[in-house]
């Protein structure tokens, strides 16, 4: 028997907003059903930056992530193949955040964009967004180190010690080399995370593998003033 399918469902929910430190964030709840895609996804809204047009344009973009997201799950909907007598499978998608950190004039966030749409395995993929509390300043990798090979080098070394006390050396798929600007990052009140996403040194079923440095070992090539707001 072929199944009907899905009505359209879409909702957007706001949940209560709760001040976890500097800012308030609230979380807003949107849901699509339609079809092969059941998609939900959870994303931050921000009140409480003393830029107010730098808030605007943060939750505009925290939106518009998720909306990526859900288009991400749609495309691969209609890539799925219908079989006649058989249930219509689906893409899941699913999007959401951790707060990582607000305190101190620092907001940091992680977010999982996850997806299953058939065969043996999901993927996720991992993203991350630190900025000031005051201006809304986003805040680089790079843009936090007064020379950012000093600093890298200090990181790499950590990662390196990681690996081994970890016992995750066997696992790697390619010799870890060293990060560049482009990795992955959050902050928390005592250290700097480094992200790295699934299949890009672990295998799949390792998922997104975090090395987490003090921030006091880099405090000596930090920018004065990221130092005087993260550390």
């Amino acid at each position: 028997m072929k199944l009907l399918p899905f009505v359209l469902s879409l909702a957007v929910m706001s949940a209560p907003a709760v001040n976890v430190g500097d800012i308030t964030i609230s979380s807003v709840t949107e849901r699509y059903q339609q079809d092969s895609v059941d998609f939900t996804g959870y994303y931050p809204q921000f009140s409480g930056i003393a830029d107010r047009d730098a808030q605007k344009e943060l939750n505009v973009l925290m939106r518009e992530k998720a909306q990526s997201a859900l288009i991400r799950a749609k495309t691969a909907g209609m890539g799925l193949i219908s079989v006649e007598g058989q249930p219509q499978r689906s893409t899941e998608g699913l999007y959401g955040y951790e707060v990582k950190r607000n305190d101190g004039g620092v907001v940091s966030l992680l977010f999982t964009d996850g997806l299953y749409a058939g065969g043996a395995n999901g993927s996720e993929k991992k993203s991350a967004l630190t900025f000031s509390s005051s201006n809304g300043d986003v805040y680089t990798l790079e843009g936090l180190f007064l020379d950012g090979a000093a600093c890298y080098g200090a990181i790499n070394a950590e990662i390196h010690r990681q690996l081994l006390e970890r016992g995750l050396e066997p696992e790697l798929l390619q010799p870890f080399e060293g990060i560049d600007a482009n990795e992955v990052f959050y902050v928390t009140d005592t250290d700097l995370v480094i992200v790295f996403q699934e299949i890009t040194y672990f295998p799949h079923s390792m998922g997104s593998v975090e090395f987490a440095i003090p921030l006091s070992q880099l405090e000596a090539c930090l920018k004065p003033e990221i130092t005087s707001v993260i550390s």
